[in-house]
């Protein structure tokens, strides 16, 4: 149980945010009442002058907020302005394009109807049309990716050899020895045959010699035979002559 007798008490509630209020109880006998409640957001005005006194602050009630708005509102600028809005509606309504918007409003829909009757007839075709191009798209896109997947294929293929060649490349790799083994083995076979093919070489020399022992043999073979066919018994007095020796 509350004491509002009690000042700390009502320190505290008013504290809290207890606010007083003047409410109508009666409409026929204007009769009023104090409402108290709790108003946190309400600010606390005190008017008593003797602080032994314990107060209760007090807010406006609602016909009071309404009251005190309607005595700020400019009510005959409003009245003006609404006397002025209807003047010009009244002026709207009277003006000649006013009068014909229902004309243009059903030609506006005779317009729509006719329109859409168009769509309709030509619906089909723009829907064939449509659909033959999107035909026409996905074999592009189809090509596209046949075309994509072969461009795939070469550039593995492009890679496999690249991988290839960086092995033949590789000073590391088996097959780069062996092949600089090969060129060293022709770089040798190359000078051996150049120094067996110089002038001054024993081989040539006696290639040369022996060449020459073939050409006297085979200019007495020469002679031999034409002594033959001219003198057929010269072989007859040869082979006596070494009988007698």
């Amino acid at each position: 149980q509350i004491d509002l007798q009690d000042r700390q008490t009502i320190k505290q509630l008013v504290g809290r945010g207890l606010r007083a209020r003047l409410r109508i109880q009666s409409f026929l006998t204007g009769q009023l009442y104090v409402d108290l409640d709790f108003f946190p957001g309400k600010a606390a005005k005190f008017f008593a002058s003797d602080p032994e006194l314990s107060e209760i602050p007090t807010i406006p009630s609602t016909t009071e907020e309404i009251s005190s708005k309607l005595e700020g509102f400019p009510m005959e600028k409003f009245l003006h302005d609404l006397a002025a809005i209807g003047e010009s509606v009244n002026k709207i309504l009277a003006s000649e394009t006013t009068r014909e918007l229902p004309l243009l409003l059903e030609k506006t829909l005779r317009h729509l109807q006719s329109l859409s009757a168009k769509i309709d007839a030509a619906g089909p075709p723009i829907l064939q049309g449509m659909q033959a191009n999107l035909d026409a798209l996905n074999k592009t896109l189809t090509t596209v990716r046949t075309a994509a997947s072969q461009i795939d294929g070469a550039a593995a293929q492009v890679k496999t050899a690249a991988d290839k060649v960086g092995v033949l490349a590789d000073p590391d790799s088996e097959m780069f020895r062996n092949v600089s083994q090969a060129s060293r083995e022709l770089a040798s076979a190359a000078q051996a045959i150049h120094y067996l093919t110089e002038e001054e070489s024993p081989t040539t020399q006696h290639l040369n010699a022996a060449l020459q022992e073939v050409v006297r043999a085979a200019r007495a073979l020469r002679l031999l035979s034409e002594t033959l066919e001219q003198q057929p018994e010269a072989i007859l007095r040869s082979k006596l002559h070494e009988a007698n020796q």
